[in-house]
């Protein structure tokens, strides 16, 4: 099928909550398990998906509709299930002081997406996320240190 027919396409990156229930639907995360998860769960069979894997928790996702209300029906469903890896599981290898959060994909999903789900959260549903994530006592400090700018 020629893409020119898939003229809304939506982009977004794989919520930690989408990610664990592939994980418990099919034991691992592929490409393949990605796009048939999401075929499945939401009725896709007539999309066209495409799954770019930039770390082991950071996948962007993209799905192509034919129809635009098929794509606004899609993303009010996952606006409910967004929650985001925090930045330090997404690039472990970076302190939050080097992180380049001025630049590419680090840039795109710490700023504009991990920030405002962090802003949205309340302060016990902080705390919680950064147990449930393990935050380290950096990242703890820093966002503590940080958290009237964030």
């Amino acid at each position: 099928m020629l893409h020119f027919f898939y003229k809304y396409p939506h982009r977004f990156y794989l919520s930690s909550t989408m990610y664990e229930n592939i994980l418990k639907k099919y034991d691992c995360i592929t490409t393949e398990t990605i796009k048939d998860f999401l075929k499945k769960q939401f009725d896709l069979k007539k999309s066209k998906i495409s799954v770019e894997k930039i770390t082991e928790y950071l996948l962007i996702v993209t799905i192509r509709f034919k129809e635009e209300n098929k794509q606004r029906k899609f993303k009010e469903l996952t606006v409910k299930n967004n929650e985001l890896f925090p930045p330090w599981k997404i690039f472990p290898n970076y302190l939050e002081q080097y992180i380049s959060w001025d630049q590419g994909v680090q840039y795109d999903y710490c700023v504009k997406n991990w920030l405002p789900f962090w802003r949205n959260l309340s302060e016990k549903q902080k705390n919680d996320y950064r147990i449930k994530y393990e935050c380290s006592n950096d990242w703890k400090n820093w966002l503590d240190e940080n958290n009237n700018v964030l």
